[in-house]
């Protein structure tokens, strides 16, 4: 299976939506109706306080697994609390705008004769 989202509007009309007038804005990621995971999207967070408006690699994998786990891009409800996920978690909270997702799986088809 392969997740994918919208994010089909510029940096500026999602920190509006917000009302983050003041928000700093790092980042050049292009509106896309197909984004995809190991690619540059725009988040929305607060550093230190401040707003801020920045792209992120989509993906992750603590350094502990690194070498012996693929790269996650989602995560399943009922494992959200294990060791894999816990740091990010406590440090990591984000607001992903987002117009829609996608969720593509592969599709057999059987022919009877």
């Amino acid at each position: 299976m392969c997740g994918r989202f919208d994010q089909n509007d510029i940096a500026r009309r999602y920190v509006a939506a917000f009302g983050w007038a003041d928000a700093a804005y790092r980042g050049q990621a292009e509106p896309s109706h197909n984004a995809s995971p190991g690619t540059a999207r725009l988040i929305l967070h607060r550093h230190g306080g401040v707003p801020l408006a920045e792209d992120v690699y989509w993906g992750y994998r603590p350094s502990w697994a690194v070498g012996k786990l693929p790269v996650a891009y989602q995560a399943r409800l009922e494992k959200i609390h294990g060791n894999y996920w816990r740091r990010l978690l406590q440090t990591g909270r984000a607001v992903v705008p987002a117009h829609g997702w996608y969720e593509y799986s592969q599709v057999r088809h059987q022919i009877a004769i």
